[in-house]
């Protein structure tokens, strides 16, 4: 049998192309959804747009956007399609987006990352989070919450006069990851990259080896109290 490999390739390039720019429409429909998300939008377009218009500088005619339609903007979208893009260099709005997108890049990432996320996050709808991709790779890990909001987590009802959860979850994780004097978090960070390099070059089928898979288990339930 005769498979022409670069076709496979690209089909494969156009498939996590079309993946990403759906990734970013999700994302951009979702905070202009009605009613909260879209006064939530509205209400953070409507500030970014007082922002700029304090700076007189930006009115400037060697720049490619027209100030009075920034200023028009309702949604955040409008005002990254008429300014933000723009100002990075970006052709146009969608470009800007998919750049800023994590999907195609969590493979670079060599460090351990924890990412936080909640499912309710307006800015970032669960069905956006890369979670396919995180579960490909060594070294990123996402814990998701059914609530938390965008960058919340908040606990209580006078939540400021309380240890919040993100600042536990993330203190328990750097005091494993920095203070760790028997080097058990770096031999689970080695064990997981180990898998994950013959999980990508293994023949799909084979078996994996378990035992890897045990021990970095075992290692980190023990490494890290969450």
């Amino acid at each position: 049998m005769w498979i022409d490999v670069n076709s496979n390739e690209q089909g494969s390039k156009i498939r996590e192309s079309e993946e990403e720019r759906s990734t970013t429409l999700r994302c951009c429909a979702s905070i202009e959804q009605p009613i909260l998300n879209n006064l939530l939008g509205r209400h953070l377009a409507s500030s970014l747009c007082r922002t700029v218009s304090k700076y007189d500088i930006l009115r400037g005619e060697e720049f490619d956007w027209d100030m009075n339609q920034v200023l028009q903007s309702k949604t955040i979208k409008q005002f990254d399609s008429a300014f933000t893009s723009k100002h990075f260099g970006y052709k146009d709005v969608d470009s800007y987006y998919t750049d800023a997108t994590l999907h195609n890049k969590l493979h670079q990432i060599k460090v351990p990352l924890l990412c936080l996320s909640a499912a309710d996050d307006p800015f970032q709808p669960l069905d956006a989070i890369p979670i396919k991709a995180a579960a490909g790779s060594s070294h990123v890990a996402i814990l998701i919450t059914a609530r938390g909001g965008h960058i919340g987590f908040l606990e209580g009802w006078w939540p400021a006069n309380k240890d919040q959860y993100m600042g536990r979850l993330f203190s328990q994780y750097f005091s494993a990851a920095l203070f760790d004097p028997d080097n058990e978090f770096y031999r689970t960070a080695q064990l997981m990259m180990e898998h994950n390099l013959t999980a990508s070059t293994s023949v799909p089928g084979s078996p994996t080896n378990k035992s890897a898979l045990g021990a970095a288990s075992a290692i980190r339930k023990k490494s890290i109290p969450f």
